[in-house]
């Protein structure tokens, strides 16, 4: 394995298996963000967020749900270049029937 875990190279075989349809394998390898080491947490908030899209197209709620709140729970002040994954993650959890509040008025620079 690679200097602080291989993040770079999980996360491409992740994407790489959502590309072929390959959902449940793809899970497996973006569940393993945060599980490694400290090198792993720039990857664990887009993982949790890749891992609720494919929970919620699955139909599996429950997981979706609690994926989705992992990642506003690491996201929720994101900087305004990240604000649209958190809008997505909130938009998720509208679909799947969780009011998370009101969004942010819009961050005055």
């Amino acid at each position: 394995m690679m200097s602080g875990g291989g993040q770079h190279e999980r996360w491409i075989r992740a994407e790489a298996l959502v590309s072929l349809g390959r959902d449940r394998e793809a899970l497996t390898w973006y569940g393993t963000f945060g599980a490694h080491t400290v090198f792993d947490l720039p990857y664990l908030g887009p993982a949790h967020l890749r891992q609720a899209t494919i929970h919620e197209r699955l139909g599996e709620r429950e997981l979706a749900i609690s994926h989705y709140r992992e990642f506003l729970t690491l996201r929720i002040e994101a900087e305004k270049e990240l604000q649209s994954y958190v809008d997505q993650a909130r938009d998720g959890l509208d679909r799947l029937g969780v009011r998370v509040g009101q969004r942010p008025a819009a961050r005055r620079n």
